[in-house]
């Protein structure tokens, strides 16, 4: 398995699956930029790979202060560095030692399991191992991955990941959508492969054109349902699998759960921007913002702060912070009241699975879209960071915890993301094991993935429809203007002596001749 995603949410799908398949009796390897916790212990047939050039490239690039951006109204990541992102990650991943090592060590994998929103780089590695290769694709809004497989993607219904649209949209938001959307085509296609073939290339003398090679993907676990994302068309070497990690609550530490069910006994709001965005880098303005709106809550307040309470003096008593926290067994915790977050899909994921009503403060990429949806749905209010007001998210927040068409919205969709025949994880293992099985299912891939677009749109065929039409068009114009002259040019017959009265010449002539005779 292997992941080139920068965030720490882009290894949680891999590790639910890769313990999974543990034990079923497979043996895993996992390659990402995220170490295993010091304390986490070995598990037999697991083994993780975090070569340190692909560690600190990942950790140098994420330093960023993506929620002071946002607040400032300032573009979190510039294009040029998310661009240079998806080529630079991959030759320190390749250029490290252990990596190299790793390579050629003469190992045989039955199949590799690639996260399907940075794909490009990885696929080399199916192509070195000479071994099928499925995704997980762990942004479920990026579909890009599943486009070219074959499935199609409709832009009028489909929101590009970074914008906050739903699958209703308006004329100018339709507009709007379809230029990101082929936008991001045409600089995926066009500037982000053929910089990323030149990585390979150095690495793999014989390597094939990466666009090609991504085609042919045996099957996508996509990290997406229809109740927490949209209904999609998807072709059958694709299944959902949202919530894969998800899990019911276990108890909190003791000085937690006095903490949460404390204070006024009203229940507790718990407050994260996840694993990708750091709270500490936050704008001091926005900080004392916070602190202002948790003191007037009648409720505690826990909130993960990567620097811990002493790096805070001014908290009010109602407040806690925490370096680290579990978030599912607090969502699933019978006294939360609401959840503060910045719109991840993960998050996003766990909050309909537990059922809590839910405020956003959208960063970056995904988030936007992530955060349209749940308010869509009901269940969430969303905030802009740029424009936040004390009074603001205060209402937010009061709306959320005290009117219940919010936890109603979130327990509505917590059954029908629960109610499936089976579940996110056992579906993942079985496609897992069934392209194993089938060595790479190829039966299942769709020959649309190898058309051009031309022919994939029809446009082909509209040109063929066109010429019939121009064709017959002429032609009937030809018959029509040759019968109006056949008609209109022809002599005019003569008329009969005998109807007007008068008799031919000829016979005229015979009677006076004959009469003179």
């Amino acid at each position: 398995m292997v992941t080139m995603g920068g965030t720490r949410s882009h290894k949680v799908p891999f590790m639910a699956l890769g313990r999974a398949l543990v034990q079923k009796g497979h043996n895993v390897t996992f390659l990402s930029a995220f170490p295993p916790a010091r304390d986490s212990p070995e598990e037999p047939g697991f083994e993780e790979i975090t070569p340190l050039g692909l560690v600190l490239y990942v950790r140098n690039y994420t330093d960023w202060d993506l929620v002071g951006a946002r607040f400032r109204g300032e573009e979190p990541v510039p294009w040029d560095q998310a661009l240079a992102y998806t080529y630079e990650t991959c030759d320190h991943m390749l250029s490290d030692p252990e990596t190299q090592h790793f390579l050629h060590s003469g190992r045989h994998f039955d199949l590799l399991i690639l996260d399907g929103a940075y794909p490009e780089c990885a696929v080399g590695l199916a192509h070195h191992f000479n071994a099928p290769f499925m995704y997980i694709n762990t942004v479920g809004f990026h579909l890009a991955s599943v486009s070219t497989s074959g499935s199609p993607v409709p832009y009028a219904t489909t929101p590009f990941l970074s914008r906050g649209f739903t699958d209703k949209m308006t004329l100018l938001q339709r507009a709007e959508n379809t230029f990101f959307h082929t936008l991001f085509w045409g600089i995926n296609n066009w500037l982000m492969s053929p910089l990323v073939q030149n990585v390979l290339n150095k690495h793999f003398p014989t390597m094939p054109p990466v666009g090609k090679l991504t085609k042919n993907v045996s099957f996508i676990l996509q990290n997406a349902h229809h109740t927490v994302s949209y209904p999609r068309p998807y072709l059958p070497n694709v299944a959902e699998i949202a919530c894969i990690h998800c899990r019911e609550a276990r108890p909190l530490p003791k000085a937690l759960d006095d903490f949460v069910r404390g204070g006024k006994g009203n229940g507790f709001i718990f407050v994260s921007m996840g694993s990708s965005v750091r709270a500490t880098n936050m704008p001091e303005l926005l900080r004392l913002l916070f602190l202002r709106v948790f003191a007037q809550l009648p409720y505690q307040v826990l909130w993960k702060w990567e620097f811990g309470s002493e790096s805070m003096p001014d908290l009010p008593p109602n407040v806690r912070l925490e370096r680290w926290l579990p978030q599912q067994d607090l969502l699933g915790h019978p006294k939360i009241a609401a959840f503060l977050t910045h719109g991840g899909l993960l998050s996003m994921f766990e909050t309909v699975y537990h059922g809590v009503p839910v405020v956003t403060l959208p960063v970056f990429c995904d988030h936007d879209a992530n955060s349209a949806k749940a308010h869509d749905d009901g269940y969430a209010i969303r905030l802009e960071l740029q424009h936040l007001s004390a009074d603001e998210l205060h209402a937010a927040l009061q709306a959320v915890t005290e009117d219940p068409k919010y936890r109603a919205a979130a327990k509505y969709r917590q059954a029908i993301l629960r109610d499936q025949s089976v579940g996110p994880l056992r579906t993942a293992v079985y496609w897992t094991e069934y392209v194993l099985r089938h060595r790479g299912a190829a039966h299942l891939q769709a020959p649309v993935r190898d058309m051009p677009l031309y022919q994939w749109l029809l446009l082909d065929v509209m040109v063929v429809y066109a010429l019939i039409a121009y064709v017959a068009y002429k032609t009937i114009a030809s018959m029509l203007r040759f019968a109006y002259r056949s008609v209109v040019s022809a002599p005019a017959p003569r008329a009969s002596s005998k109807a007007n009265g008068v008799l031919p010449n000829g016979l005229a002539n015979d009677i006076a001749n004959g009469v003179a005779n």
